[in-house]
C-alpha cells in the first residue's frame, strides 16, 4: 500500500456520485431527443435510399455506443458511494475499537 497521507470526504464523494447520477440522467435525455431529431431528418429531409443504407446504420452504432458510455455512468457513481461508504465503516469500526 502507497504510504502518505489519505484525505476522505465521504459527503462530498456522495455529492459527486449524485451530481453523476443526475448528469446521466440529462445526457440520456438528451440523447433520446437527438435519436427523435435524426429518425424525423431521415423521414422528412434526408429521405434517400443512402440514408437509410448509410445514415441510419451509421447513426444506430453511434447511439447504441453512447448509451452503453452513459449507462457506464451509473456503475462509477455507485462506485464512488461504495467508497464513501467502505471508509465511513472503517473509520467507525476503528474509532470503536479504541478505548
Amino acid at each position: 500500500m502507497a504510504g502518505g497521507n489519505i484525505q476522505i470526504s465521504p459527503d462530498e464523494m456522495r455529492e459527486a456520485a449524485t451530481w453523476l447520477q443526475n448528469q446521466k440522467e440529462l445526457m440520456q435525455q438528451s440523447l433520446h431527443e437527438a435519436n427523435t431529431k435524426m429518425d424525423e431528418m431521415v423521414e422528412a429531409a434526408y429521405a434517400t435510399p443512402g440514408s437509410e443504407t448509410k445514415f441510419r446504420p451509421y447513426w444506430e452504432e453511434y447511439k447504441n455506443g453512447t448509451e452503453k458510455a452513459i449507462e457506464g455512468l451509473q456503475g462509477v457513481s455507485e462506485f464512488i458511494k461504495q467508497v464513501a461508504d467502505a471508509f465511513v465503516d472503517t473509520d467507525d469500526q476503528t474509532s470503536g475499537s479504541i478505548g
